[in-house]
């Protein structure tokens, strides 16, 4: 019965260098309670250091601000990480996301590892267009066209993967939260 109101402050194609500059006046200036921080497809080039500096820098700046305010990683992921997902492991820049996740006990949502699964499995097809007519459906089979260029998911497909890792893992977050501020601590980075 909660009211939930979204503030939408992406920017396609920016990375978590231009999120941490952007953080309070684009969305901290508007109270959030929950922070879901999503930069590993466009943070892929970027070095291990760098993604620990910038990524803590939203953690710290977020609780500094909002101490109450929640903050969750979410991880998407393009084409050229899904060997990595087939093979069950993180891509670098989600590894790196993932120190700093751990550094301050944040939970983290993987929405690449089901599609890497089906991809294992021969049942994804990474890029592609949805099929049109009942003779395209059928010579696909059980196999799911993810998206139109391998980074952004169709709504009936690829979106539709994303939304069932976040309900997997809605109740382990839960069960691991307790509800209060969060303590900023000694940092991973110090130049965050």
């Amino acid at each position: 019965k909660a009211a939930v109101k979204e503030i939408h402050a992406a920017i396609g194609g920016t990375g978590s260098d231009l999120g941490v500059f952007r953080l309070e006046r684009d969305v901290l200036a508007k109270g959030p309670d929950l922070l879901f921080v999503e930069f590993a497809v466009n943070d892929g080039g970027q070095p291990p250091e760098a993604i620990f500096r910038t990524m803590e820098g939203i953690v710290r700046k977020t609780w500094r601000a909002r101490p109450e305010c929640d903050i969750a990683f979410v991880y998407t992921f393009a084409g050229g990480m899904i060997e990595d997902l087939k093979r069950g492991k993180f891509p670098r820049a989600a590894s790196a996301m993932e120190r700093v996740a751990a550094h301050y006990t944040i939970p983290s949502i993987h929405m690449g590892f089901e599609a890497g699964r089906l991809a294992r499995e021969g049942k994804l097809v990474l890029q592609g267009a949805l099929p049109k007519t009942d003779a395209e459906r059928a010579s696909l089979g059980d196999k799911l066209v993810f998206s139109p260029d391998s980074v952004h998911p169709y709504p009936e497909t690829g979106h539709e993967l994303y939304f069932r890792a976040v309900v997997r893992s809605m109740a382990k977050i839960r069960e691991a939260g307790k509800p209060g501020p969060h303590a900023l601590g000694t940092p991973l980075v110090p130049d965050n």
